[in-house]
């Protein structure tokens, strides 16, 4: 768990100071891609006019804001209920997780929609006050930090990083909802679903581009595959249909010093 702590306060710092680390932007090439990869359209504007509603717009603006206690919930239940192998390879997952975004942080640099194309959300602005907020604070604190200067607040928050690709509010709770599949199937599905409406309220609110979405699930599942792989019972995170209380009741039974005066006789 120390490592899972130690990550993740290395991926806060690590993303406050991308500005510094790797000044080039990559938002303009990555909306090019999110409407080349659904066929010239812009997923975010798209979904924008598709449901021109303020209570949508509020629900998906809802459902992005409960990751963090959605996060601190489901990491909770799970290192609650984990046997100890698996809880260790759970954490070391989940720590991994934030090392891999952080970096590809650095080495994609993206602000996000919600700042290079801010007009596509005006109509939205209204209905997410707490978002465009925290927008605000985030973007006076990049250009603080990207100006080598201190922000008005007086210090650099760790919390106020401004980052796009991958999107780590998806991967995050896809990641747990990949590990609770082991333990709980309804909770799974609960945290899949989050993780859906988290991706829709991303776009919405102009926080992440669609393929940050993308790219944060495939991360997660590779993660959760590859920190699964190995447990009892399983390979590759897949049943292989062993019983592994039957296995080790099979090997005590097994008279290993007969085996041995055998062999010696010989």
């Amino acid at each position: 768990m120390l490592v899972f702590i130690v990550a993740v306060w290395a991926y806060l710092w690590l993303k406050a100071f991308i500005p510094v680390l790797n000044p080039v932007l990559y938002d303009t090439p990555l909306d090019r891609l999110d409407t080349w990869v659904h066929f010239g359209v812009s997923p975010n504007r798209f979904l924008i006019a598709l449901f021109p509603s303020a209570v949508w717009w509020r629900f998906l603006g809802f459902c992005y804001d409960l990751f963090l206690p959605a996060l601190l919930a489901g990491f909770g239940w799970l290192a609650s209920t984990l046997s100890i192998s698996e809880r260790a390879r759970f954490a070391s997952g989940f720590g991994l997780l934030w090392i891999l975004g952080s970096w590809l942080y650095v080495l994609v640099p993206a602000r996000g929609p919600c700042y290079v194309f801010s007009d596509d959300y005006a109509a939205v602005r209204a209905s997410v006050p707490g978002a465009v907020r925290l927008q605000n604070a985030l973007a006076e604190q990049y250009e603080a930090v990207r100006m080598r200067k201190i922000p008005r607040s007086g210090a650099i928050n760790p919390g106020y990083g401004t980052a796009a690709m991958p999107s780590l509010h998806v991967a995050g709770l896809a990641f747990l909802a990949f590990w609770m599949r082991r333990r709980s199937r309804p909770l799974a599905t609960l945290f899949f679903v989050l993780t859906f409406f988290t991706f829709l309220g991303s776009l919405v609110t102009g926080w992440h581009y669609a393929v940050d979405g993308y790219a944060g699930f495939l991360l997660a599942a590779v993660l959760a595959w590859g920190s699964g792989r190995g447990l009892a019972g399983e390979h590759g995170g897949f049943k292989t249909g062993i019983d592994s209380a039957k296995l080790n009741q099979l090997v005590d039974q097994l008279d290993v010093d007969e085996f041995v005066r055998k062999h010696r006789r010989r």
